[in-house]
């Protein structure tokens, strides 16, 4: 189903379909677009968009969507254009018309921009617990060859500002401590600006 074309007498080209479909992306915000169906439904029910019966239908069609999507068992289908439709589309099958009325004062906007500041919620501490491994490699390398020496190597255009010499054993252990020297610049940056904004990017989205 689409949001939009009710007055078009034919198909949408196949190929338009196909560059205009974000389904095959937006599919992992599945769980978070229920979740914020779910929010948004209560909001309606204070709003008396909904009355109790309908809100009780919703809710309930919802939560077995949700099932479908933990248990894997939901099933797309070609006319779902992203994961939007995909559950309006199947909460119209299993509670019938008053399905629609939980797009009610909201866009697909507000919906995908709810969405994804849900799903950076759950991802950022998953990618803080893989910034910490990575760090926690880094120092087992470098205590695990504290006592090793390598000569220097001006090949890496990178690396040729810092490896004018040959190294010593006392030399080799604050050389591979420097991020910079296993890492390209640009990594390194990449690396430490994560690090940077990740505690702040958690912080303001709670």
């Amino acid at each position: 189903m689409t949001l939009w074309g009710g007055r078009f007498s034919t198909k949408l080209n196949q190929k338009a379909w196909m560059l205009n479909s974000s389904l095959p992306f937006d599919q992992r915000l599945a769980v978070q677009d229920v979740t914020g169906s779910i929010a948004w439904a209560g909001a309606l029910l204070e709003a008396s968009v909904f009355n109790e019966d309908e809100h009780a239908a919703i809710q309930c069609g919802l939560n077995t969507i949700a099932a479908e999507f933990e248990s894997s068992s939901f099933i797309f289908v070609d006319s779902d254009e992203d994961i939007h439709t995909a559950v309006e589309r199947r909460l119209g099958e299993l509670i019938g018309i008053v399905a629609g009325k939980l797009h009610t004062g909201r866009s697909r906007n507000d919906q995908v921009v709810t969405d994804f500041r849900l799903w950076i919620l759950e991802m950022l501490p998953q990618l803080d617990e893989v910034i910490k491994g990575l760090q926690s490699i880094l120092v087992n390398v470098t205590v695990n060859a504290s006592l090793t020496c390598a000569t220097g190597s001006p090949s890496c255009p990178w690396a040729a500002v810092h490896w004018q010499e040959p190294l010593s054993p006392s030399t080799a252990k604050p050389w591979l401590w420097r991020s910079d020297l296993i890492f390209p610049p640009k990594t390194v940056w990449m690396l430490s600006l994560i690090g940077i904004l990740l505690p702040n990017i958690y912080s303001a989205l709670r």
